[in-house]
Order: C-alpha cells, then sequence, then structure tokens
C-alpha cells in the first residue's frame, strides 16, 4: 500500500477488511498486525483532528452567545428578524404549481372584472378571440395550461388588455375596435399569451411583498388543517389584490414589457401572422392613446420606445414567414368586427 494514500481511501480499505477477516472470509496473521497498527494512526489522528474542530467549534458558539444575549431585547429582535427574513425568502423561491397559477389567474380575472364586466351579446367576436390564440398558443412550445387559454371580451371603450396567470387574456372591446385587421389583433393577444408564457405575473408575486402570503395560498391540505380556511382565504386575498394592482394600476416593469413584445412576433410568426403588424399595432396605439395616462397609456411603457426595442426581432421573425395567407384573414376580420356591439 502506497505511503501517500490519502485518509478517507485509508479508512474505506480498513472497514472492508475489517468487516472480512469479521466474517471469517479472510484472514492473514501479518496483514492483521500490520493493518492494526495503521488503524490505531488513524484514529489517533482523527481524535487529535475532533479536538480542534470542537475546540473552534465552542469558541465560534461562545462568541455567539456573548452577541445574542437572550437577555437582550435588542439582541432578540434581530435574531426573530433574521429568522423571519429567511423564512420569507424560502417561501418567495417556491415554484407556484400550474393549478396554483390557475387559480391565483382566475380569481385576480374574477376581480377585474367585478369592476369592468364581460360585454355582452359578443359570444361569436368571443370565439373569434379565441380562435386566434389557439392558433397562436398551438404552434408556440407551451400549447397546454392547466385549464387551457380563455380570452374574454371586455365591456370597456379604453384601449387596454391584461392577462393573468394560468391562461385567463381579458381585452377590452375598445381595443379590439381599434384594430385595423387580424394580425395586429393577434399582436395583441400574442404580447398577452407572452406575460403567461414568461411567467412575469408569478414572478411578481415572488418580488413582492406578498410574497409571505403566498405559502397560505400554495399550502395543501395539511396548510388549511393547521391554519384554517379563514386565514387560506385571507392570504390567497392578499395575494390577488396585489397582483390586481399590478396589472390595473402600476403595470409590469418596463423590461418585462419588452421581453413580452419580442417573443410576441416569434409567437406571430410561428403561427403564420405577419410580425410587422406589432409595429403597425404600436402605431395605432401612439396615435390613440396620445398622452392619455389610462389604460395602456397607464400600464405600459410608450408606444414609441416599445417600437425601438421590438425592431430588431420584428426583423428576425419576418424571414421566419413562409405563406402570406392576409387576403383569408381579411375576411374573417370583418366578419367578426361586424358583429361586436
Amino acid at each position: 500500500m502506497k505511503k501517500n494514500v490519502g485518509l478517507n481511501t485509508l479508512k474505506i480499505s480498513l472497514a472492508a477488511f475489517t468487516i472480512l477477516f469479521a466474517s471469517g472470509s479472510l484472514y492473514a496473521a501479518g496483514w492483521a498486525d500490520s493493518l492494526k497498527g495503521k488503524l490505531d494512526k488513524v484514529n489517533e489522528k482523527a481524535s487529535s483532528v475532533s479536538e480542534k474542530i470542537n475546540e473552534k467549534a465552542q469558541k465560534v458558539t461562545d462568541v455567539l452567545d456573548e452577541t445574542f444575549d437572550p437577555q437582550s431585547e435588542d439582541n432578540q429582535t434581530m435574531s426573530d428578524s433574521i429568522k423571519t427574513t429567511s423564512e420569507k425568502v424560502s417561501k418567495a423561491a417556491e415554484e407556484i404549481t400550474p393549478e396554483q397559477e390557475y387559480y391565483i389567474g382566475r380569481a385576480v380575472a374574477a376581480k377585474i372584472l367585478s369592476g369592468t364586466p364581460r360585454a355582452r351579446n359578443n359570444s361569436s367576436v368571443e370565439f373569434y378571440l379565441n380562435q386566434i390564440c389557439q392558433a397562436i398558443v398551438i404552434n408556440s412550445d407551451q400549447p397546454e395550461l392547466y385549464n387551457g387559454y380563455h380570452v374574454a371580451l371586455i365591456d370597456s371603450d379604453a384601449l387596454n388588455a391584461v392577462s393573468t396567470p394560468g391562461g385567463h387574456i381579458l381585452i377590452s372591446r375598445g381595443l379590439v375596435k381599434a384594430t385595423e385587421n387580424e394580425d395586429q389583433l393577434a399582436a395583441v393577444i400574442a404580447h398577452e399569451v407572452s406575460h403567461i408564457q414568461l411567467k412575469h405575473a408569478t414572478k411578481s408575486i415572488k418580488s413582492s411583498r406578498s410574497a409571505d402570503a403566498l405559502l397560505s395560498v400554495v399550502g395543501t391540505t395539511g396548510t388549511i388543517a393547521t391554519k384554517g380556511t379563514k386565514d387560506v382565504t385571507k392570504s390567497f386575498s392578499t395575494v390577488a389584490d396585489s397582483l390586481t394592482d399590478t396589472l390595473v394600476n402600476s403595470g409590469y416593469s418596463k423590461k418585462a414589457e419588452y421581453e413580452a413584445d419580442s417573443r410576441a412576433v416569434e409567437l406571430m410568426a410561428a403561427a403564420g401572422y405577419n410580425p410587422e403588424a406589432m409595429t403597425e399595432m404600436l402605431d395605432v396605439l401612439e396615435k390613440k392613446l396620445g398622452s392619455k395616462d389610462t389604460g395602456m397609456g397607464k400600464t405600459h411603457p410608450s408606444p414609441k420606445s416599445r417600437k425601438a426595442s421590438v425592431k430588431a426581432s420584428v426583423v428576425s421573425a419576418k424571414r421566419k414567414v413562409k405563406k402570406d395567407n392576409s387576403a383569408q384573414r381579411e375576411a374573417r376580420f370583418k366578419a367578426a368586427m361586424s358583429s361586436i356591439k
């Protein structure tokens, strides 16, 4: 055996030999005596190392005891604060399942619709919007969600559209009527689909102060059993309220909006739509929004900045469109727009 064999390797080898000796399957007096001497040396070294580790550990413990005196109110508060912060970070890092995304998103959609109801007598228009949505998602890398993608038309003349976790997309009647062709409408829907697929809403939840309430929302039956349904419902409401405020009032970050535009043109090209319609739609918004601080003007970067950001992506995506079916889409679009109320 070589003298430079590592300590761990020697321990493993000795342990193996010892087992064999004890079982009677291998025995040689000369080997036994030699190995016994080496084992004694290993034990001596291990004991010495253990003593040094214990000494250092005790010093660390002494320092901590002096710093965090249990009798000190300030130090106890500091200790509790560190523990709480650590727990919140762990909670925020937890994965949100597709099922949880769906129920959070459904709650947010319900809150939005309670303030701005769904447009009535527009089932044919909604069917058309959902057909466009399905054409987009079926050609994406995430064609299915926990309960699918759903588009609803809301009763508002403001130019606005929002999407929630789990596949809910709400588009205002005003925005639909502002579009000039199906490709522009596809740009709006693809942008919202991108928010969903890029999980911008769930990332917003994780980074917000409602992250601590999220643990109750995403908990299982055990959470309900220990905290009670009332506490879980309260936590769920906290998360839904926070996300609704983000979607309706503050909006996502500029980075998230630019990411959604860039992904949207890729989705459009994959579905056969003209990516340049994204720029056209932003031109429409720039003209109609003006300086208004409402709808998309309130929650999105300026159309001008979005056009500059997405320009390269449009050029790249344009090369991937193989066939022009705009004439067929034009007929569908006119038929749908003639029935909107």
